[in-house]
């Protein structure tokens, strides 16, 4: 099953979809409001940059006239709450705002952000979840004296087999369907139920492995 990933504007911020199937849902993130706190790194201006072999930094062709920064600091109503937002202007004048809501988490010197999904990330009216908020969660590291901001998506393939060998509480829907006489299984619901302390166990012990680390999005902040 590749691994595909979604843009939602210029990567904000790094939830990936799967060509095929759906984003695996958490029903807790990786801390709960007395653990969680803004990790003040984060707090300014990011400019989506690619890498190459030589270590040379240029911004992200954009399709839009205006789309170089999302924006991260504290949610000005929900305590210890991380936000990101963009304003896009495209060529023909409209604009559009995005942004996305999160909670930051450090396990042993491993950085963490759980995102909480948008209602069209879900999955289909056909297949609710049981809870009001679900998370994606995105592992990320700071360098260049923070000014570098590199964030991994989750391994999809590696949160289904946790699922299915019984390492990760969780539901996986399926559905077989026939071409040509032959079944094919496709997944369409993948939901995470362990708890908020069984998934800090969980990643403190794979978290080196549980992202994807060939593809990482870089970002180069530009104010503070």
């Amino acid at each position: 099953m590749p691994l595909k990933r979604l843009l939602f504007s210029l990567l904000l911020l790094c939830v990936s979809h799967c060509t095929g199937c759906v984003i695996a849902q958490f029903t807790n993130p990786l801390s709960t409001s007395n653990d969680t706190a803004i990790d003040e790194r984060l707090v300014g201006h990011w400019e989506p940059v690619e890498i190459n072999k030589k270590g040379v930094q240029t911004p992200v062709d954009s399709d839009t006239v205006f789309e170089q920064y999302i924006v991260m600091g504290r949610h000005s109503e929900k305590e210890n709450t991380i936000i990101a937002a963009q304003t896009k202007l495209s060529a023909d004048g409209t604009v559009a705002h995005e942004s996305r809501v999160g909670k930051a988490t450090i396990l042993d010197n491993e950085s963490y952000i759980s995102w909480e999904l948008q209602p069209e990330e879900r999955g289909s009216p056909e297949r609710p979840t049981l809870t009001n908020t679900a998370y994606t969660i995105t592992q990320y590291t700071l360098q260049n004296k923070d000014k570098l901001l590199t964030i991994f998506m989750l391994d999809h393939e590696h949160i289904i087999e946790a699922v299915k060998e019984g390492r990760l509480a969780g539901v996986i829907q399926e559905e077989v369907k026939t071409q040509k006489g032959k079944g094919k299984t496709e997944i369409k619901s993948v939901v995470i139920e362990s708890t908020t302390a069984e998934l800090r166990e969980y990643f403190t012990k794979f978290g080196s492995v549980a992202f994807n680390r060939s593809e990482p999005s870089y970002y180069r902040k530009v104010v503070k």
